[in-house]
């Protein structure tokens, strides 16, 4: 439920800022499609995080009807229900290896069913062994059972640290040039961000591969902050991509406001939610789990940087020489050509800002309304 309120509590701002974009009369139409999908977009996580708050799934142990209810509810209605009888049952039973996460069926000749729903907790084995004596039905414990070793594949082969440095960098640099040739110059930074993540889950991909079952992570007793580790995991892919949209959305109006979005999306979430993992950096593998957790924080912290730095400083006015004004776009799947008239300005001093689209800019002597940290105009006199 926390996690899920967290979600919902992050991404309203973003749902208002689409909103006002839409009810804005000065909003160009070629702005207005993209306005929605990004109004959907962000509307969809709002819902995911309302229905991650609101989902329940109870198991009940009725020792005087024998009988096990399954239910399913979101949004505070249910929509599923499954009750098992005495005869459909066969056994209580523990299953998975011992020295990591396992967990408590009940099985029967539908099949079987988890009966320990929590998902960052250890089962209480003693409250399904007394509720299987209730039940009258046997108490197993199979988690020492031989365990059949997975079939090898291509990832557990042996590779060296520099076929993977390798293996990034052509991942990178070929990710980016996508998206450097379907969104022009436009959208090579969304292109890096969204290379890096994947180069980020490959060499974490790779690390686990190499590393013992049973040292993976230490066993510690479950907190209630554990979900926090959760929503870190998020932030990492989701907190660029919800910032980047939220600053597409510029004007020098709600610069605060979306610079605070991304700055609290990228900058503040990790480097809260990460706190409760650190007690997991111990053992062997100390230094391994410091360097997953430093570049996984490090990567929505160094994307946020610029809005964090914007927010708390604000913008400031520079005289500059407008070199030139570029126009960018792209085609889309359908067909249709968007096209950014004033995408970028090239600056006498080497420097290329991108005007937000409530500006009008033009080549010669201006001063203009500067976000130094995302290199974006929000307003000129000319």
């Amino acid at each position: 439920m926390i996690v899920g309120s967290i979600i919902a509590l992050v991404t309203a701002p973003a749902v208002w800022v689409f909103i006002d974009r839409l009810l804005d009369p000065g909003t160009a139409p070629d702005d207005i499609v993209p306005s929605i999908v990004q109004l959907a977009i962000a509307l969809l996580f709002v819902g995911f995080g309302l229905g991650w708050a609101t989902w329940r799934h109870r198991v009940s142990v009725d020792g005087t009807a024998h009988t096990v209810t399954w239910t399913k509810s979101i949004f505070g209605v249910r929509f599923w229900r499954e009750t098992w009888q005495r005869n459909e049952i066969e056994s209580i039973t523990v299953q998975g290896p011992r020295l990591r996460r396992f967990s408590v069926y009940l099985v029967g000749r539908r099949g079987r069913l988890p009966l320990d729903l929590d998902p960052f907790g250890s089962p209480d084995l003693s409250k399904w062994e007394s509720s299987a004596h209730a039940l009258g039905v046997p108490y197993r414990d199979e988690r020492d059972a031989p365990i059949p070793a997975p079939a090898r594949t291509w990832l557990s082969d042996p590779k060296t640290v520099w076929q993977l440095l390798l293996s990034l960098l052509v991942t990178f640099a070929l990710v980016t040039a996508v998206f450097w040739l379907r969104f022009g110059e436009m959208g090579i930074s969304f292109g890096m961000g969204i290379a890096g993540f994947l180069s980020l889950i490959a060499a974490a991909i790779w690390y686990s591969d190499r590393v013992p079952a049973d040292a993976q992570a230490p066993k510690l007793r479950p907190s209630r902050f554990d979900g926090l580790g959760v929503i870190w995991l998020l932030a990492i892919p989701f907190g660029p991509f919800l910032g980047w949209s939220a600053t597409e959305q510029l004007t020098a109006e709600n610069w605060e406001v979306v610079a605070g979005i991304r700055a609290f999306l990228c900058v503040v979430l990790p480097a809260v939610c990460v706190l409760p993992l650190l007690r997991y950096v111990r053992g062997p593998h100390a230094v391994p789990a410091v360097a997953i957790l430093l570049i996984g924080t490090a990567f929505p912290l160094i994307i946020g940087s610029g809005a964090a730095l914007d927010f708390v400083r604000g913008p400031v006015w520079q005289n500059v020489e407008v070199k030139s004004v570029r126009a960018s776009g792209f085609t889309t799947q359908f067909g249709t050509r968007v096209t950014v008239p004033q995408a970028f300005a090239d600056l006498i001093d080497g420097r290329t800002l991108r005007p937000v689209s409530t500006v009008d800019i033009h080549s010669g002597p201006a001063r203009v309304l500067v976000l130094q940290g995302l290199n974006r105009i929000i307003d000129v006199e000319q």
